[in-house]
């Protein structure tokens, strides 16, 4: 049986329930386009923030890699270092024990010049103070440093850590006992490149502790000054912060320098912390008077007096770290043996 549909009418057709129903869907339609602009934007903000997120996890991982290979850098140059240092002592002492008497002192030995630890700056030797003449001569006729004629005379410490990371521009080695200061020390062409670049002259975050390019390897400069990075990990130079502590001063007061193959000792006598606009790391002085100013400013500037005079035919030793907002932490050391 065939069913046929009635005839459409007007009453079957609701005139305010269709606006509504078009109302309806007039504003689900907006709600979808405006939903379809508001995830598209909230995808964009998650693209960015992962991207973001992946930049901060590689420099994260780069610095920690950098400091992990930096730390195996200097492993291996302390066991390097510590082996010649142990072989220079067997020989010594084959050397005396030849002698008869292992307590003779070699006969170059009257080269070295020393006083105690407990001496004051006035009491070191003559030999060990400046010559105010011979001073402004060398700021007067002053060169570009020769790398290669100041890198051929190396302890046989240095020549291996030169050959161990293939690198020329090695020329030092610094030790503070009972720390983590006990590395060797690079100097370019500049003070920038050591920055960013290991002692194997790779690319590196935490760069590679370095002698001022304009200093001589000769100990003769009024200021020796050496720079590295303040590494959170507490490697590199971090660790000079702890001498805000005077505790820790008194000690961790020495540091063993060696340079080419001159070996000094040092008594620190400041920690200051300065803004870049104090002249510190400065090598050279074209008058006496300019040294002892200087001297003077970092006495002034010192965190507390250890009671050393420190004078200006004295030479001294910068040890510089940066800190926030382009502030140096920096110790200053005087010059008590030489060899």
């Amino acid at each position: 049986m065939i069913v046929k549909h009635r005839k459409f009418t007007e009453d079957d057709f609701d005139l305010d329930e269709h606006r509504i129903q078009q109302e309806r869907f007039v504003w689900f339609n907006g709600i979808s386009k405006r939903s379809k602009v508001i995830v598209g934007i909230l995808r964009i903000v998650i693209a960015l923030l992962a991207f973001a997120i992946a930049v901060l996890i590689y420099k994260a991982a780069s610095i920690q890699l950098g400091i992990w290979e930096n730390n195996r850098i200097n492993e291996a140059a302390r066991l390097i270092n510590a082996g010649e240092a142990q072989d220079e002592f067997e020989q010594d002492g084959r050397a005396q024990s030849a002698t008869g008497n292992k307590y003779a002192p070699e006969a170059d030995h009257d080269e070295t010049h020393s006083v105690s630890p407990d001496a004051t700056p006035g009491d070191v030797d003559p030999q060990l103070q400046m010559d105010d003449t011979s001073t402004n001569d060398e700021i007067i006729n002053y060169n570009p440093i020769d790398h290669e004629t100041l890198t051929a005379d190396a302890t046989p410490a240095i020549l291996r850590l030169r050959d161990e990371f293939a690198n020329e521009e090695i020329v030092g080695y610094i030790k503070i006992d009972g720390t983590a200061i006990d590395f060797p020390i690079a100097q370019g062409t500049d003070n920038e490149f050591y920055l960013t670049h290991n002692l194997k002259r790779e690319s590196s975050s935490t760069g590679a502790a370095f002698l001022d390019f304009e200093n001589k390897l000769t100990l003769t400069d009024p200021n020796t000054i050496i720079y590295a990075h303040n590494m959170r990990d507490g490697s590199m130079f971090a660790e000079l912060k702890n001498y805000r502590r005077q505790s820790f001063y008194h000690d961790h007061n020495t540091i063993s320098l060696t340079l080419g193959n001159v070996s000094s000792s040092w008594l620190i006598f400041a920690y200051y912390e300065t803004s870049v606009d104090f002249a510190y790391n400065q090598a050279r002085f074209a008058r006496q008077q300019d040294y002892e100013s200087m001297l003077n400013e970092i006495k002034t500037r010192a965190l507390y007096d250890t009671g050393i005079d420190i004078y200006s035919d004295n030479q001294i030793l910068t040890l510089s770290t940066c800190a926030a907002n382009d502030t140096r932490r920096v110790v200053g050391a005087l010059l008590m043996k030489k060899s």
